[in-house]
């Protein structure tokens, strides 16, 4: 239970197109949404919004590192290439949709009303 004045914080990543939830879903078995969506919820509950920061650009800052770190492992040891190559097309695939606005990755706050 979060008592009036109290603040909620999320990290997430969210589509910035549409064509990016089928792919994302299906890698991540998981259902990406929209920051509308997290809005409306929010304001359902009795939260309102407070602050939207994209961070998206240093996100794929992330996956550059992962990309990097996995090409280092597919260097070491070939044995589970395809797995790897996959991953790297995928993270590849990540960093650049945060830079084109593709998927988004941003820092909500929500405030519930004292």
């Amino acid at each position: 239970i979060i008592r009036p004045g109290g603040w909620v914080f999320i990290e997430d990543t969210f589509l910035g197109r549409a064509e990016f939830a089928e792919p994302f879903n299906r890698y991540w078995t998981s259902n990406i949404g929209w920051p509308s969506e997290y809005d409306e919820v929010a304001r359902r509950h009795g939260f309102a919004p407070v602050a939207c920061v994209d961070v998206s650009a240093e996100a794929a800052g992330f996956w550059r590192l992962s990309v990097a770190y996995t090409e280092r492992l597919l260097a070491d040891d070939a044995r589970d290439e395809e797995r790897l190559r996959g991953s790297i097309d995928w993270q590849s695939g990540i960093a650049g949709a945060y830079l084109d606005g593709g998927m988004r990755n941003l820092l909500l706050s929500f405030q519930k009303p004292a």
